[in-house]
């Protein structure tokens, strides 16, 4: 595994539908060749596909409120097939009920190998089986957050999901945890 990584990010309201771009290499974004795969699953009947269903979230979430969330994820160079491993782990982290966008990107890494990557986009508010339109989807009596997004510990879930899943591929890989912890910056407080 050339670069392992996982993180959480969040998204504000407003870069939803651009983010949901980058990730397809469309419009302002469609000179990258980097784009393997997309692929959006899991989205409410009234939406088409992840561009138009982060366009809702966008216009219908709370101002101050947050469009989506991301998993950003290394692919281990030794996954025979990239996109199923990374479908696989999309399916781990989200089961059924979020509906989400999974972009699979590959370009050159430094070292001269393949830096393959994926982007899990995602709302935190999942399809519960209810008939709601795109704006009552998105309020308070719509589609409830899933307030586990919000736990602290659920990023370090994550990264054990991620650990296990890459040890399917590479059985003696394993987290690097340094010897000693960083050292703190700033001021020693009494």
């Amino acid at each position: 595994m050339a670069s392992p990584h996982v993180s959480l990010k969040r998204g504000k309201v407003g870069n939803g539908a651009a983010h949901a771009a980058y990730l397809q290499g469309v419009g302002k974004y469609a000179d990258r060749d980097d784009v393997r795969a997309v692929i959006d699953a899991n989205l409410p009947e009234w939406a088409a596909n992840a561009d138009q269903f982060f366009r809702a979230a966008d216009a219908n979430e709370r101002k101050n409120g947050r469009a989506y969330l991301e998993v950003e994820f290394a692919i281990p160079r030794e996954a025979p097939d990239p996109v199923a491993w990374a479908q696989d782990f999309a399916g781990k982290v989200l089961g059924d009920r979020f509906p989400y966008r999974l972009a699979v990107h590959d370009r050159e890494a430094s070292d001269g190998g393949r830096n393959i990557h994926a982007h899990l986009m995602f709302s935190d508010r999942p399809t519960d089986g209810s008939h709601h339109d795109a704006e009552r989807f998105f309020k308070r009596n719509g589609a409830k957050k899933d307030r586990i997004w919000n736990d602290r510990n659920q990023v370090n879930e994550v990264r054990d999901l991620f650990a296990s899943h890459v040890r399917s591929v590479a059985p003696d890989w394993w987290p690097e945890t340094p010897a000693t912890p960083e050292p703190k910056i700033g001021p020693v407080l009494p």
